[in-house]
């Protein structure tokens, strides 16, 4: 804990610091941004037989939840579409 103290302290007396600190978490926030994109594009896959027999042998929880998602996005998309607020649920 002492640690985190003293960095934050460094860092409200050292606008170098900061910036430097910075520019450090951005940077390794951005490479894993493209690391994840590239493992998604990695994993997905653009064979539809292949999608096909996925969605075939699914669990039943995987079933559920792709059903209960895709009635919250219509209900979603309606109240949008009618201008309705959704925080009045």
């Amino acid at each position: 804990m002492g640690k985190m103290r003293d960095v934050a302290v460094v860092s409200e007396e050292d606008k170098g610091f900061k910036t430097v600190l910075l520019g450090i978490c951005h940077n390794l926030w951005r490479r894993l941004g493209v690391i994840g994109y590239g493992v998604m594009q990695l994993t997905s896959s653009r064979n539809p037989q292949l999608e096909a027999q996925r969605r075939q042998n699914a669990r039943p929880e995987s079933l559920m939840m792709a059903k209960v998602n895709q009635e919250r996005l219509a209900e979603y998309l309606g109240e949008l579409q009618w201008k309705e607020d959704p925080s009045d649920r």
